[in-house]
């Protein structure tokens, strides 16, 4: 438990009753009291509750970066199945023997559909 100290309105809060530390009367992110020391950070990601607060301008480039973050991931994520499952495939293809080149085929065909609803369900996470 530690002390919760708004730099605004200067009242104090116990850590462990609130939820997100900031004040529930002006929000402004509390500092940490006297008798903890522990470095004061700003959270890396906007919570969803302050999404609504954002001006429109800031509210857009937050979507944008989203929906760029997921289409990149799902970039990565189909060229990375899509590049080992073809590797193992042509592995199999270069062993020379029939069935290990028909069995070659399968793979690179079930890694090329894993790769493509691998990468439509990551794209699929970011919000429009």
């Amino acid at each position: 438990m530690a002390t919760l100290i708004c730099p605004k309105c200067d009242k104090n809060f116990d850590s462990d009753k609130l939820r997100v530390y900031k004040c529930p009367d002006c929000k402004k992110w509390l500092d940490w009291g006297p008798d903890v020391e522990v470095q004061k950070h700003e959270p890396a990601e906007v919570p969803r509750d302050e999404l609504d607060e954002l001006d429109p301008a800031t509210l857009a480039l937050v979507r944008a970066a989203n929906r760029t973050t997921y289409a990149v991931r799902s970039l990565a994520m189909y060229l990375f199945i899509t590049i080992a499952t073809g590797f193992c495939g042509g592995a199999l293809f270069l062993i020379g023997r029939p069935e290990a080149a028909v069995f070659g085929g399968i793979v690179i065909l079930i890694g090329f559909v894993w790769a493509v609803a691998a990468g439509l369900n990551e794209l699929s996470k970011s919000e429009p």
